[in-house]
């Protein structure tokens, strides 16, 4: 009987110490899912910082486009008026001088 009674004893000791193994396991578990968690709410967090800073940057890029291609119109106007106002004179000075 002593020996059934020692052999219960050490059974349940060695279940006692697998549920504590297990409940350190499932809490370093849980731990490593909360940082997991952490984490990726982190990465998402900045992920959304970049793409608003890349939407901003892209913007920039537009207006800043928009303005040099407006002021290259610009200075193609400017310079086909003063083409047009040469070609005036030329052709009013060949006029005269064909008269």
């Amino acid at each position: 009987m002593q020996l059934i009674l020692e052999m219960q004893a050490k059974h349940e000791s060695a279940i006692q110490e697998s549920d504590e193994r297990f409940a350190r396991f499932r809490e370093q578990t849980e731990e490593r899912f909360r940082n997991l968690v952490d984490v990726s709410m982190s990465l998402a967090h900045n992920l959304q910082l970049l793409g608003q800073e890349t939407d901003r940057r892209i913007r920039e890029l537009g207006e800043e486009t928009d303005r040099r291609i407006r002021e290259l119109g610009e200075e193609t106007d400017r310079r086909i008026r003063e083409l047009g106002e040469q070609t005036n004179y030329k052709l009013d000075a060949l006029i005269d001088t064909v008269d």
